[in-house]
This record gives structure tokens, C-alpha cells and sequence, in this order.
């Protein structure tokens, strides 16, 4: 799959109403951030984070939490990160722990190849609304290492 750009003014072509949520309050776009969105309950079918799953453990958790929130039960949860910041085995983790926040993985993941020769990991989820322990939650993308990865690994 090839991954082209997307403008904001495409998305006011869409049959839907669309909410981009910036922290440096571009035009167009609600502000917030990840860890505390100003969003309702239940009012979201799709959410999509996009190469933004920066932070520590306790980041994504607060992530995860409202984005469980967020979505109304059967909504979906779109992923797309970078390809090498997971190993098969911190993928498996990564799965498991959303699972942890009452996300099922719908479908294999996905590699997505960007116009610039970018490799992604896509994933989809949908919540169930199953919640099992959160906070037991690592975050993990490679194994044996919690989230955020070492900047210089050996």
C-alpha cells in the first residue's frame, strides 16, 4: 500500500465531520493534546493517530485512556508509526497492552510503504470496551524494552 498526502482542505470533501487536534493551534484545527484531548465522551467513530505516539509509558497510557473515552463502543482506532519502532515480538506487546484499554486488533498489521520510501506499521483496532488492568501497561515496541525506545542502542 502506498501512502499519499492528504491536504486539510480534501478532508471538507468527506461525508463526515472531521477534528484535527494540533498543540500549536494551527488554522482549522481544535487545540489540544494527546494526553488530555477536549473532546466529548462517546463522540468519536474513528480515531486516528498518525505517527504521534511520542512520549513516555504513562503518555500513551493517558493516550489510550481517553482515546477509550473518546470513541463510542465498536469505534475504531487507526495506527500508523514507523515501521522499525517495533520488533514482532514488541508489536505482540504493543497489541496486547492496548488490549489492556478495551482495543482489539481487527486485522494483521499492515505495512505501509510512504511516497518517500518510508516503511509504517498500520494497525487497526476496535473497542470493545473490555478493559483488563491498564495500568499494567509497558508499551513496549522492541522487545524487553519499555517505551520510549533507547536514543542510542547498543
Amino acid at each position: 500500500m502506498r501512502l499519499r498526502p492528504m491536504s486539510s482542505s480534501r478532508f471538507a470533501d468527506l461525508p463526515c465531520r472531521v477534528t484535527g487536534l494540533d498543540r500549536f493551534n494551527r488554522p482549522g484545527q481544535l487545540r489540544g493534546n494527546l494526553e488530555d484531548p477536549p473532546l466529548s465522551n462517546a463522540s468519536a467513530d474513528i480515531l486516528i493517530y498518525s505517527l504521534s505516539l511520542y512520549g513516555t509509558a504513562e503518555d500513551l497510557k493517558a493516550y489510550f485512556t481517553h482515546a477509550a473515552r473518546i470513541l463510542r463502543r465498536g469505534g475504531y482506532l487507526l495506527i500508523v508509526e514507523p515501521n522499525a519502532a517495533f520488533t514482532p515480538g514488541g508489536l505482540t506487546e504493543f497489541v496486547r497492552d492496548l488490549g489492556r484499554f478495551g482495543f482489539e486488533l481487527t486485522e494483521r498489521a499492515h505495512e505501509i510503504r510512504a511516497i518517500d520510501g518510508t516503511v509504517l506499521t498500520g494497525l487497526r483496532f476496535t473497542l470493545t470496551g473490555e478493559r483488563d488492568h491498564p495500568e499494567g501497561a509497558r508499551f513496549a515496541r522492541k522487545e524487553g524494552r519499555a517505551f520510549p525506545l533507547d536514543q542510542n542502542p547498543s
